[in-house]
């Protein structure tokens, strides 16, 4: 059995990629890891997310439907029983936390459906602090919910959402129909992914907030299959007794979502700008108000 670690991240995104390979290497558990960016995309990708960027969907690079590309595109280099795991980039590996990985992997030995998730429940060990439960229903579109076969009250609905920012998959039978459902729906069906309410075809659950694109999909997706779903608070920010976010629940967790991307200098000039433009906007804004 072999480890395979996959990111992607964007041209302005160097420093970030060095900085996740150098972290992920400390750790002394993968025995690759793919640092992806867009050219490693095939051409007919390339088409696919370029006419989503001409369209004004820049978000995310096109909406992360290239995520897909990449769990297939490593998942086919694969022998069945490897370990697959995705993270996102702006992820922080934490070496106190090598530990809790190795459990990972156990756990997702006698996984049956291949998959091990992270989702938006409450971590159960540490209660000193509270953790935001981001329901399917507040970020699902029922335009999606209704491709599925689902109601909003269906019990997959009103449950948490899952995290699409780190995952494992161990290559079997199951976890390749689960991924490859994935990645068609991602392909051939932007409507389920848009988040163009403009477009919605059918009336959202008044709690709606946002849908979350392919996030979305994975999530309806390893819920209906019964897949292992640990807290997304292994990972992510809780809030401590002053109401403010901290990472400080996650000294023995492996994978932080710090969501740290170091920009090149360009990019971080440019993005002061826009930040200083937007403060001075709005005091502006501000005046007249008064």
């Amino acid at each position: 059995m072999k480890i395979y670690l996959s990111t992607f991240y964007s041209s302005d995104l160097k420093r970030s990629a060095k900085r996740f390979k150098e972290q992920a290497e400390n750790m002394k558990i993968y025995d690759k890891i793919f640092l992806f960016e867009q050219s490693d995309l095939n051409d007919d990708f390339k088409k696919y997310v370029k006419s989503l960027l001409e369209i004004g969907k820049i978000k995310g690079y096109g909406y992360w439907v290239w995520q897909t590309y990449f769990h297939k595109k490593v998942l086919a280099q694969l022998n069945d029983g490897d370990i697959y795991h995705w993270c996102d980039v702006g992820c922080h590996f934490n070496l106190n936390g090598k530990k809790r990985l190795l459990e990972y992997i156990e756990m997702l030995k006698e996984e049956p459906t291949g998959f091990l998730g992270f989702q938006y429940k409450n971590l159960e060990e540490n209660n000193n602090f509270s953790y935001p439960n981001y329901m399917e229903y507040e970020y699902t579109k029922s335009d999606l919910i209704k491709f599925f076969g689902l109601k909003n009250d269906d019990p997959i609905i009103r449950s948490p959402q899952v995290w699409g920012g780190s995952f494992f998959v161990k290559k079997c039978k199951r976890s390749l129909e689960i991924m490859n459902e994935h990645y068609e729906i991602t392909k051939n069906r932007f409507d389920l992914i848009d988040d163009d309410e403009e477009k919605f075809l059918h009336k959202s659950i008044p709690e709606f907030i946002q849908h979350r694109h392919s996030q979305s999909v994975l999530s309806i997706i390893v819920k209906k299959a019964e897949s292992k779903l640990l807290s997304a608070y292994e990972s992510e920010w809780a809030i401590d007794n002053q109401g403010n976010r901290t990472y400080d629940h996650l000294e023995f967790f492996p994978i932080i979502a710090k969501r740290d991307k170091q920009r090149n200098i360009v990019k971080r000039f440019w993005d002061r700008q826009k930040k200083n433009f937007s403060r001075r906007k709005n005091k502006f804004m501000g005046l007249f108000k008064k």
